[in-house]
């Protein structure tokens, strides 16, 4: 089976957080099942410019064969890029299946407009686009996009993809339509050979071994709702016994947060 995933942003772009993150560990995951798979993406690095990689030809990338194109304007929003748009057009038969991830691009479009051009299924992943708190960031413009762009891409799909079921019963009540597409569960994978073992995360930051650890892993934002655990621990006594680490992704560095 032959997949195409169309994305703005992909490896090494971590920057731009998890979905890069969540979306290339599922291409390698899939490779090593034995399926063929292709990465459409963007030269976007999530830093308001662009990366250092080869552009309009493939890139291995753990088996993946990812294709990167020129982000022609708007790097940081809309990674708009014609390169990617002239290829899917030409090469969109060639493959079984389609898997964006780009709600609010217009790649999402294009993918939508090829797709139906050759009857291909595909499916669109949201990554919490529709809960209720990034639904109501930039709401006049996302209203608009969306009764012009989004809801036909949308509604076309073969199927939606969540993370979650709690993602999926949020995103179903804050737009009802979605609950008339077909829809799957499967969670963000962990590359578990990546994560460094017999670590001593009490002895490097000098945590005593009767203290309870609370662990935030993640980006610091405030949809996260770190902040609710910080205020809750700015009511506990000195000597509750509970510490909170924080490990930011993409980030090396360990932060020690202590009941004050």
């Amino acid at each position: 089976m032959k997949i195409l995933h169309v994305i703005p942003s992909y490896e090494p772009a971590w920057a731009f957080g998890g979905t890069v993150t969540a979306t290339s560990q599922l291409c390698r995951a899939l490779v090593r099942q034995g399926t063929d798979v292709t990465v459409y993406t963007t030269d976007a690095n999530g830093k308001g410019s662009h990366l250092d990689v080869p552009l309009n030809e493939p890139v291995d990338l753990g088996g993946v064969k990812v294709w990167y194109f020129h982000c022609d304007f708007w790097v940081n929003k809309a990674f708009y890029s014609r390169g990617l748009s002239k290829k899917l057009k030409e090469t969109i038969t060639d493959f079984d299946l389609v898997h964006v991830s780009a709600i609010w691009q217009r790649m999402q479009v294009n993918v939508y407009k090829a797709c139906k051009s050759f009857s291909k299924p595909y499916v669109v992943s949201t990554h919490g686009s529709f809960s209720p708190w990034p639904w109501k960031q930039n709401m006049l413009k996302k209203r608009i996009y969306w009764h012009l762009f989004g809801k036909k891409t949308i509604e076309s799909s073969a199927a939606i993809h969540f993370t979650a079921e709690d993602e999926r019963l949020k995103s179903f009540s804050t737009v009802p339509l979605l609950n008339k597409i077909p829809c799957f569960i499967v969670p963000n994978g962990i590359e578990i050979k990546n994560v460094k073992k017999n670590k001593d995360i009490r002895k490097s930051l000098n945590i005593p071994q009767d203290k309870f650890v609370l662990l935030f892993i993640g980006r610091i934002h405030r949809v996260k709702g770190i902040h609710f655990v910080l205020e809750a621990l700015k009511k506990l006594n000195r000597d509750d016994g509970i510490r909170m680490v924080i490990k930011m992704l993409f980030c090396a560095s360990l932060c020690h947060v202590r009941a004050v």
